[in-house]
């Protein structure tokens, strides 16, 4: 009988990694086919773990021979980590969307267990409603606590008028855009994303960019009045592409098309792709955009998972073992076990029916 494994990929696992690619799911608004098949001087730095930021990939092996993978990535943000991309079947394993979907639960438990070791508490995805990808998140715990909509549009025009109050973030701001996030967001997307004020703190630039200040990747601008600051924005700039959050005050919604426009301008966003997420619970920023020339391209559904990490349990503190008594699913463990990288967790076998493996 075929039995399934799973374990950190190596650099080893390159060219059986770069095989796989009948099914590919991205899930970050950021992934794309390029963040399952990276180039291999990529993958073989991100295998070796040695930084916080770089993607972790770990791998289902049916006989020893790779069938399945999963790509994640701590974010900037301390203990959140994004699920960006599941691949399954090739040449010499092709699967089934079933096959593909129960495989890849088994696969993420065993991401968000080894996430959990790394100090991550939550674990987030994006997933189209009805997806095998979005079976998969549910099978292994994943809650959905937002509905989400993809608008792009390519260049924007540049709004001559002035617009009073708009300026760069400063660092003292950082209180009043999170207080802005608390009236403009419903309690359970709070609880579901947990967001501290470090979230909206200006990034630290690099070395680059204290020599060239027009190359930076990031700028974030807001907009004050009497009230304080109704709007803010974080423009997030890469190859020929923009990345847009965006936070409104609902009572002055009217002027988003112009906070967004000179947000652009002063990031120095030209012709390229813009992409701006506008959950449903902001849905009436859509006619704003669509005055820019922004264009709806999707929908999808964001899902969160909190994880449950090893715990240390002193042996003056330890009570009777009950047998058969085990850790609620799901529930987090705030006692967890540092390490320096994912290479060292070992690897876990379930048989090959299908079934979810045990905790």
């Amino acid at each position: 009988m075929a039995a399934l494994a799973f374990r950190p990929l190596t650099p080893r696992d390159i060219p059986a990694l770069r095989a796989i690619g009948e099914y590919v799911a991205p899930l970050t608004w950021e992934s794309d086919s390029q963040d399952a098949h990276p180039g291999v001087a990529q993958q073989v730095l991100e295998m070796l773990g040695q930084h916080a930021r770089e993607s972790r990939r770990f791998g289902a092996f049916v006989d020893g021979d790779l069938c399945c993978a999963l790509t994640m990535r701590p974010q900037v943000i301390a203990y959140r980590w994004d699920v960006v991309a599941l691949c399954a079947g090739s040449g010499r394993h092709p699967v089934s969307a079933e096959v593909a979907t129960d495989v890849w639960a088994s696969l993420l438990e065993y991401g968000i267990a080894a996430s959990g070791s790394l100090g991550a508490k939550r674990v987030f995805a994006v997933a189209g409603e009805g997806t095998p990808a979005a079976a998969s998140l549910r099978s292994a715990g994943f809650e959905t606590y937002a509905h989400q909509m993809l608008y792009t549009a390519t260049g924007v025009p540049e709004d001559a008028e002035p617009l009073p109050g708009f300026r760069e973030q400063e660092p003292s701001d950082v209180w009043s855009i999170h207080q802005l996030y608390h009236h403009v967001t419903p309690r359970p997307v709070q609880f579901a994303e947990a967001l501290t004020s470090a979230a909206w703190e200006l990034p630290q630039p690099t070395a680059r960019e204290r020599f060239f200040p027009s190359r930076r990747q990031a700028t974030q601008t807001v907009l004050e009045t009497i009230d304080g600051i109704v709007a803010y924005s974080r423009i997030t700039t890469g190859k020929h592409a923009a990345r847009v959050d965006l936070l409104v005050e609902p009572a002055i919604r009217n002027v988003t098309a112009r906070f967004l426009s000179h947000s652009l301008a002063l990031a120095g966003v030209r012709n390229d792709e813009i992409g701006v997420v506008i959950p449903e619970y902001a849905v009436d920023l859509c006619s704003q955009l669509e005055r820019l020339g922004f264009t709806f391209v999707t929908e999808r559904v964001a899902l969160v998972r909190h994880t449950t990490a090893p715990a240390v349990v002193y042996e003056r503190f330890a009570g009777p073992v009950v047998e058969g008594e085990r850790v609620p699913k799901g529930v987090p463990s705030y006692f967890n076990i540092q390490t320096d990288s994912c290479a060292g967790a070992p690897a876990m076998s379930v048989s090959s029916t299908g079934k979810r493996m045990e905790r």
